[in-house]
Parts: C-alpha cells; sequence; structure tokens
C-alpha cells in the first residue's frame, strides 16, 4: 500500500475532524451564554460572591481524579465545569473531588458522611463508576439523594480504547480476537510495522497507528456489560439522576477510535488528555443547562433557590482510615504499635505493631450499637504474623448484654490476585456507644515473619452499606 498516500490523507481527515469539534465547542459554548442560561451569570460576574457558581462533588477513579494531565486541580473535568479551586482569588471552593486512583465505590458507599463532612452543601454531584456499578453505587447514590435531595446527580459513563475488541481473519490462525492493546503491540513487532518508538516521538507514533487502523478491513467493536448498564439505569432512575454517556460513533468501534482516540493520551491511550476531559466538561455542561431549563431544576446557586443540604445522613458512619495519610487519631499504645510509611512512592501508611501485645482505643460516636470493621494488611501466607484482637465488651447477644470476644485477623490475600499488598476488611464485632480498648496480639513466631502486623483503619458503617473484605478504599499496589 501507498502509505505515504493514506497517511497523508489521514492526516487531513484528522485535520478537518479536530476542526469541527472545535466549532462544535465554539458554538455550544455561545449557547450556554445566552442571556436565558444560569451559565450567563457564572461568566459574566466575577466578584467573590460564590453564589455565582455551581457546588460540585465528584466520586469515581482515576479519569475523574485526573490521572495524566499536569494540573489535575485545573485540567480535569470536575474542575471545569464550575471553577476552580486554585485561582488564588480567596473565593470559596467550588468542586470537592473526592475520586480515587483506581477505586470502587464501596468505600465511599460505606463512609460518605466521613468523606464529605457535615456542612458543604453541593448542586451537582458527579459519580463516574459504571463497570464496578455492582461495588456499592446504588447504596452511595441512596445516601447522597438521601442528604442533597435537590442535588443533581449526574452517572459518569465513560469508555476506553480497552472497551475495543478487534476481530478479524488470519490466513494462518483463521479467526482471531484480540484487544486493542493487543493489535497495537502487533503493529509494532511486525517485520513492516510501525518504525516509530512512542516514547521518542508519541505524535508521530500516533498518526502512523492511526493510518493503520484507518485502512484495517477486520470489524472493530464494544464489549457490552448488560449487568453494569442495568444497575446504572436502575440508579438513575430511582434517585431521579440522570446519565452521561460518553460518545461514540455511530457505526462501528472503529470509527469510534479514529474519531475519538485524541481524547486519549497517545502512548497508553488509557488516560483522558486535557482535550478529552474539556469535551466532557462542555458536554457535562450543557447536559446540567438543559436539565435545569426543562426540568426547572432550583439549584441554589444557579435559580436562586431549592438546592443545599436539607436531609440527612441516616445512621451515619465514622471512618478512620489512615493508610494514604498517616493521621490515626485513635490513642493507642505508643511502645508497642508506631506508625509507618511503609512505601513512601506511593505515600502508603500502617500502625505497626512491634510487641507481642498493644492495645488501642475506638470510640463508638453513636447512640446504638455499631459493628465495628478492622482494616489491615493481607498478602501471601507467611509475609505477616497471625494476629487476634480482644475486647471486653461485645454486644452481639440477643439479650445485648457484654461478652469478651477475641477474633482472629487472617493476614493471607487471594492466590490468584496480582496484587503484592492488599487491604483486607472484615467485621469483629459489635460494640455499645462511648470508648472501646482493643487489645492486638501476634499469636505466632512474629519474628519469624518478614513484616509485622499493619492495621490501616476502623470503621463503623450505618449497617447498611458493607465494606468488602478486599474492596474497601483505594487499593495497594506496592
Amino acid at each position: 500500500k501507498d502509505w505515504s498516500a493514506v497517511m497523508n490523507g489521514s492526516i487531513q481527515t484528522l485535520i478537518w475532524g479536530w476542526v469541527a469539534c472545535l466549532a462544535i465547542i465554539t458554538l455550544s459554548e455561545m449557547n450556554l451564554l445566552t442571556s436565558s442560561s444560569p451559565f450567563r451569570r457564572m461568566a459574566d460576574d466575577d466578584d467573590d460572591d460564590d453564589d455565582k457558581t455551581l457546588r460540585v462533588a465528584a466520586f469515581g477513579s482515576s479519569a475523574t481524579w485526573g490521572t495524566g494531565v499536569k494540573n489535575r486541580l485545573e485540567d480535569a473535568y470536575p474542575y471545569k465545569l464550575g471553577g476552580s479551586n486554585n485561582n488564588n482569588n480567596n473565593k470559596k471552593n467550588v468542586v470537592d473531588n473526592f475520586a480515587s486512583f483506581s477505586s470502587g465505590p464501596n468505600y465511599p458507599s460505606v463512609c460518605t458522611q466521613t468523606i464529605m463532612g457535615q456542612e458543604q452543601e453541593y448542586d451537582v454531584i458527579l459519580l463516574e463508576f459504571w463497570q464496578t456499578a455492582d461495588q456499592g453505587l446504588p447504596g452511595l447514590a441512596k445516601r447522597l439523594r438521601k442528604r442533597f435531595p435537590n442535588a443533581m446527580i449526574i452517572f459518569m459513563k465513560f469508555w476506553g480504547p480497552y472497551h475495543v475488541r478487534r476481530i478479524g481473519n488470519d490466513k494462518e490462525k483463521g479467526s482471531t480476537t484480540m484487544t486493542f492493546r493487543e493489535w497495537k503491540e502487533q503493529q509494532q513487532e511486525e517485520k513492516n510495522g510501525i518504525t516509530t518508538n512512542d516514547a521518542d516521538s508519541p505524535v508521530a507514533a500516533f498518526h502512523e497507528l492511526m493510518q493503520r487502523l484507518i485502512v484495517d478491513d477486520a470489524d472493530w467493536s464494544f464489549l457490552n456489560y448488560p449487568n453494569a448498564d442495568k444497575i446504572l439505569e436502575d440508579t438513575a432512575k430511582e434517585v431521579n439522576g440522570v446519565i452521561y454517556t460518553m460518545p461514540r460513533a455511530a457505526t462501528s468501534g472503529k470509527e469510534t477510535l479514529i474519531e475519538y482516540l485524541h481524547w486519549f493520551d497517545k502512548y497508553s491511550h488509557l488516560h483522558l488528555t486535557e482535550t478529552g476531559h474539556e469535551m466532557i466538561a462542555n458536554q457535562t455542561r450543557t447536559l446540567i443547562h438543559q436539565q435545569w431549563v426543562a426540568k426547572h431544576t432550583n439549584l441554589r446557586h444557579l435559580a436562586g433557590g431549592g438546592g443545599g443540604v436539607s436531609g440527612d445522613w441516616g445512621r451515619g458512619d465514622a471512618c478512620q482510615l489512615w493508610y494514604t495519610s498517616g493521621a490515626c487519631n485513635l490513642p493507642y499504645q505508643e511502645d508497642a504499635f508506631e506508625m509507618v510509611e511503609f512505601d513512601e512512592i506511593h505515600g502508603k501508611f500502617a500502625l505497626e505493631l512491634h510487641q507481642p501485645k498493644g492495645w488501642l482505643e475506638v470510640t463508638n460516636p453513636f447512640a446504638d450499637v455499631r459493628t465495628l470493621y478492622l482494616s489491615f494488611l493481607a498478602t501471601q501466607p507467611g509475609m505477616y504474623p497471625l494476629t487476634t484482637v480482644e475486647f471486653s465488651c461485645d454486644a452481639s447477644g440477643d439479650d445485648g448484654s457484654c461478652q469478651p470476644k477475641t477474633v482472629p485477623l487472617q493476614p493471607d490475600a487471594p492466590q490468584d490476585t496480582k496484587m503484592t499488598h492488599m487491604v483486607r476488611t472484615i467485621p469483629v464485632g459489635i460494640l455499645k456507644p462511648g470508648k472501646n480498648r482493643l487489645v492486638f496480639s501476634t499469636t505466632d513466631d512474629a519474628d519469624n515473619k518478614k513484616l509485622p502486623f499493619r492495621l490501616v483503619g476502623a470503621s463503623f458503617t450505618n449497617e447498611e452499606a458493607v465494606p468488602l473484605e478486599f474492596g474497601f478504599g483505594p487499593p495497594f499496589n506496592v
């Protein structure tokens, strides 16, 4: 094939496509800044009155967190909806981004109140948990709706190149199916394959990849996730939310990649670029505007009434997790436990038990009995010592009386996991209101283990949302 001619045609196609996108963005912005739009007031008024801005809360994974952009606190899509936290003009922050890299909805569904606090009010809440919807999205959405009955809840449905599969016919192997990443690697490894190195010249390598994609005659299609789709749709309906779906080409997965691959980084194609974030923010802003006009949503900042906090947290939650901060407010025996940053590269902390026994005090702040969940590190057998926790008053009996209880804390992770260290969270007992002292003891020869027992959290839930045993909080990969 005349690759130079194909490349020239490909580049022209891409250029005209990008010009069209810029025109659409410009027209969209012009439409949003009409006198009838609430965003007109946001654009025109540059004073310190935060009543002219949106208050946005965002939950999600790496895309919402802003992985891959140079200045995520400015360029990630949540910050482009209604202002910025970092414009140094003493305005109140308008975006609270609670997203966590590679995390699902379980942790925020259990610890929503702890994460968001008591006083904050929000007009728009973004939830980016599509494929992990079965890990607690309905519970999270319902807790947020109960607390913020007038907020607009938007469920963000993102796809990535890794959702597209190529189905082709190989003369020797017959029908073959591969991921986009596998196909890209194949193009790089072939004798007459892509010659430009991603790391050396990502733009040139991207153009060369695009020219081969354009002439590829295989079938490209998106993977389907019917269970995740159903949970997302049912949850959005139940809490009166709306779904933002990242656009796709109407024809096939191949045309979608050709049209939208530049929304993702040119090297790994995993993370959104500044362009991708900008486009998603523009489209989400349009969605907010349309909902405001169509449904007369009375967001306080936009229409002068309605929004803010008028609900409650129900039974509430109280979570103490220090593995990403090193900040533990619980009293503990300092000559037995030590707060250690065991992974300086990723900033991971744990209370390490360096004595055969050590105590830690937790407080049930509620007026009723609550289940206590302890979070600790687990890995392959033989690394961490088997440890028990003992407390004098377990109120799990029918009559509510106190009974002493000892619970084993088995620090072993599933053998099929690719992670070296994981957080394991288990219920250990039901505690009465007030202070409760826990005594931790290693039950085997800790000196023969490579690592000390590592405690990373203690949590009380609303007794409805339940922590996943190996999925509570941002995952460890150290």
